[in-house]
């Protein structure tokens, strides 16, 4: 009896996971993740005594003339009304978020929960300042506002949520334009290493997060980097065609290239969800419809590896067109007069960039309106096919045809011009797509208060590469481009012990900081102090006065929110009191300085062209930048790079540093506390409510590392390691507590990185 109860149940359960939408349940559980993150160190960031307090930004908001709930839809801004402290309905608000997308993320996509969901976090967002400044905060919001849309259209025409149908060609359109957005903005910022395709060579190490695995890429040869560079621009630019392609197939590879290049950023660099939800957002691309072709269609990806068919065939030749157009590649003549033949020498006579003079305007147009196109003739081809009633059919293609219209116009950003496809003959005398109708879209688009909802946005990421360094004479290039040198600026804080008078590093969970400190693996979390400390790198103190606030709340002392925000346990020990261990422990003055960091490099022969003064020495090496035998370090400080990042050491009770706080609207009062208080009683009966709760969510992200599913099979040999001059404690660190064993090593992940690389290089470039 039990085990036909237990079948019973298992069949159920089956049932209930084979009915639920793999796109709902996707975008539920991106905002789960996007919730628990913000909700850890939401008391920080933007609690009452954070480093942005929210309230504070909200009564500077409010006081403006004019300003109402619809020029700020913000729950929050209701706050004041109601009686209730902003940090407190803050809270409620992301632990209200979490239930409703925990409810999605099971098979629930109701479209109340989705307007919750939505709701919740663009008032959060509204009232985020600095820390909430990002394209996939934006992108969540977009994303669900869709997903709001699509099931109140399911659930007025009651249709499975588990069967997207038409609906799944709004969010392929999503993706195309994300894509193909990030892809144009690229090569219009006219960033050289872009140009140049050198970018890799500088992007896994100044990156905000990198993940351990960016190391070891890091130490590919260029002109694999420079391929990958390639790669990226092409599935990013002329293959994001196939997104929206009518044939299955088309959109299979084009899904499939594009979750190649996401699963690849996600193994190199901690960016949140972001990837997760780009990912979410290629499952309808996948999506076989009632309306394509046959499942047992010969012409399959899955059929053979490659695809043989006439479609897949298309696709090969629509790729290789769009390398020959987009990149020109070329071989040197050898320095050597041909003496040297080995494999290395042939390499660094490959030069592969961007075609000169490719007007990029020229397939922009054409691109984007044929996206465009081809999503508008899916929805009413799916629709027209589909075995809804007319009515139904009607109210799909009205709302889904004005959705991705309002959408289309914001390719304006990256010089598309929807004009062009309005002054079309069969659009000037359609319903739904007259010059007529563009107008209107775009009156209403340009109107402040539709704009605040973040209903569709631009997008454009990784514009400029930075962290790039001047080249030495004795500096060598491969392929004959200058040499990639990487200094990425990173911002060292040190405290002041009053009682030894020492000065003690203050650091942080996650940025680097220590040079032994390993790259982490946090996805989907984003600790967003150490984001906002890579920007301020960029820039000046004068343009993040968040960063000055941020130390005089470590200055102040009694600021356990923000002290949470970093890592506590070195902080306690290096400040407390040895006399009164009850003090709250804080420094008597903080400084701060930049310095220029790169990783640490393995002595190969291409790496010889960079630090060729460094390359023949043995032994330890104080501020050498390779790795050596006993040296545990996975960054590398350049000598003499050192400057101030602040003119001098703060304290705070400095008249200076509290004027320039209160010039920019920041609390500077002695104890750090903000001055605009709304019932403290009852805030204070909130935070004692969801401590708890906080604690063990913090300690779960604290911890979080690389899911032993993918450190499992990998086991790394001292012997290996050592014998290729990799350091073996190194190697070790990164997989964690994996034992070493006799059977692959450092270079079993170095070749699996090249063939991944060769790989997608070899199929786009071919």
């Amino acid at each position: 009896r039990c085990c036909e109860k237990f079948r019973c149940e298992m069949k159920q359960v089956l049932n209930h996971i084979k009915g639920m939408s793999p796109l709902y349940s996707s975008v539920g559980l991106i905002y789960f993740f996007a919730f628990t993150s913000l909700y850890v160190q939401f008391p920080g960031l933007l609690g009452h005594n954070g480093i942005l307090p929210a309230d504070i930004f909200l009564s500077r908001v409010l006081a403006r003339e004019g300003m109402g709930f619809l020029d700020f839809p913000s729950l929050l801004a209701l706050a004041p009304s109601w009686g209730v402290p902003v940090d407190c309905l803050a809270e409620l608000l992301l632990l209200l978020g979490i239930g409703c997308s925990l409810l999605i993320a099971t098979g629930r996509p109701h479209p109340l929960l989705f307007f919750i969901c939505w709701a919740s976090y663009l008032s959060v967002y509204l009232v985020g300042q600095t820390f909430l400044s990002f394209q996939w905060d934006i992108l969540l919001l977009e994303v669900g506002f869709l997903s709001v849309l699509t099931t109140l259209l399911q659930w007025l025409t009651g249709n499975s949520f588990s069967r997207q149908g038409a609906l799944a060609w709004a969010f392929r359109f999503i993706l195309f334009k994300l894509m193909l957005m990030s892809g144009a903005t690229k090569l219009q910022a006219g960033c050289p290493t872009w140009e140049k395709l050198t970018a890799l060579e500088y992007h896994f190490a100044t990156q905000p997060l990198p993940t351990a695995l960016a190391w070891f890429s890091h130490q590919l040869h260029p002109l694999l980097l420079r391929l990958g560079v390639a790669a990226t621009l092409l599935v990013e630019g002329p293959a994001t065609l196939l997104l929206v392609a009518p044939s299955h197939t088309m959109r299979l590879w084009g899904g499939g290239l594009q979750a190649l290049l996401q699963l690849m950023i996600i193994a190199t660099g901690n960016y949140n969800f972001f990837n997760l939800l780009t990912l979410a957002l290629v499952v309808p691309v996948c999506e076989r419809e009632a309306v394509d072709e046959p499942a047992g269609s010969k012409d399959k990806v899955g059929a053979g590896l490659p695809g043989l068919g006439l479609q897949s065939v298309l696709v090969y030749g629509f790729l290789v067109f769009s390398c020959w157009t987009m990149f020109d590649m070329t071989h040197l003549p050898s320095p050597n007069g041909g003496a040297d033949n080995d494999v290395y020498s042939l390499l660094n006579e490959v030069q592969v960039q961007v075609r000169p003079g490719l007007d990029l305007q020229g397939w922009l147009n054409p691109l984007g309106i044929a996206g465009f196109v081809l999503t508008i003739v899916g929805i009413l081809h799916s629709t027209l096919r589909s075995s809804e009633n007319l009515l139904a059919k009607g109210l799909y293609i009205l709302v889904l045809a004005l959705y991705v219209q309002f959408s289309f116009l914001s390719f304006t950003s990256i010089g598309v011009r929807p004009d062009l496809f309005y002054s079309y003959r069969p659009a000037q005398y359609s319903l739904l797509f007259s010059p007529r109708v563009s107008s209107f879209l775009q009156g209403i688009s340009s109107q402040r208060r539709i704009q605040a909802l973040h209903l569709s946005s631009s997008y454009g990421l990784f514009r400029q590469m930075t962290g790039k360094g001047a080249a030495r004479a004795d500096q060598r290039g491969v392929g004959g481009m200058p040499a990639s040198v990487v200094a990425r600026p990173e911002i060292l804080l040190e405290g002041l012990n009053e009682e030894t008078g020492q000065w003690h590093a203050i650091r942080f969970r996650y940025k680097p900081d220590d040079l032994s400190k390993k790259p982490p693996f946090v996805s989907p979390h984003q600790p967003r102090l150490d984001w906002q400390m890579w920007f301020a790198a960029l820039g000046s103190y004068a343009h993040n006065p968040w960063l000055v606030h941020f130390m005089f709340k470590l200055l102040a002392g009694h600021c356990p929110e923000v002290l949470a925000l970093i890592d506590e346990e070195h902080f306690v020990h290096s400040f407390s009191s040895r006399d009164d261990a009850s003090n709250s422990p804080a420094p008597a003055a903080i400084r701060a300085t930049l310095a220029e960091y790169d990783f640490t490099r393995y002595r190969s022969s291409w790496a010889h062209n960079l630090y060729p003064e460094n390359f023949d020495k043995d032994g330890d090496e104080a501020e050498g930048p390779f790795v050596s035998s006993g040296d545990g370090a996975w960054w590398h400080q350049k000598p003499g790079s050192k400057r101030e990042y602040l003119p001098l050491a703060i304290d705070k009770s400095n008249p200076s540093v509290q004027q320039f706080l209160e010039a920019h609207g920041l609390p500077a009062n002695s104890d750090g506390k903000g001055q605009y208080v709304s019932n403290d009683a009852l805030r204070d009966e909130c935070h004692a409510a969801s401590p708890s709760f906080r604690t063990h969510v913090d300690a779960f992200l604290r911890d979080w590392g690389v899911p032993s599913v993918l450190r499992s099979p990998v086991a790394v040999c001292d012997n290996t390691a050592t014998s290729n001059g990799l350091d073996s404690t190194l190697v070790r660190g990164f997989f964690a507590d994996i034992t070493p064993t006799d059977s692959t090593g450092y270079m079993q992940a170095a070749a699996t990185a090249v063939v991944i690389m060769a790989s997608v290089a070899a199929g786009t470039l071919t």
